[in-house]
């Protein structure tokens, strides 16, 4: 999309009208979820996926190349005590009549 400009009003709610054709272009519906962040001189829009995307990449660039993100190691770690209390619990009930 081009760097396009609309002038919009404020209504006595102080709510404004995203035009048709740039929710369309932003596949915008209504309920949709919106970022209104502040800045120096403006206030920017952006969808609610596009924002988190941009966290998660500032945060990518945080990590070294290669190293697993936080929640991958959480999950990893999560899945070895699962099989360690599965093989625990199944040597305590081994020979037991169910």
């Amino acid at each position: 999309m081009t760097k396009d400009s609309y002038h919009v009003a404020i209504n006595e709610n102080g709510r404004v009208t995203i035009p048709a054709a740039v929710r369309q272009a932003f596949g915008l519906k209504a309920g949709d979820t919106l970022v209104l962040t502040v800045e120096p001189d403006a206030l920017r829009l952006s969808t609610y996926q596009r924002t988190l995307q941009g966290i998660q990449q500032e945060l990518k660039g945080l990590l070294p190349p290669g190293a697993p993100l936080a929640s991958e190691a959480l999950i990893a770690e999560r899945r070895e005590e699962a099989r360690q209390e599965a093989t625990q619990w199944g040597s305590e009930h081994a020979g037991r009549p169910r």
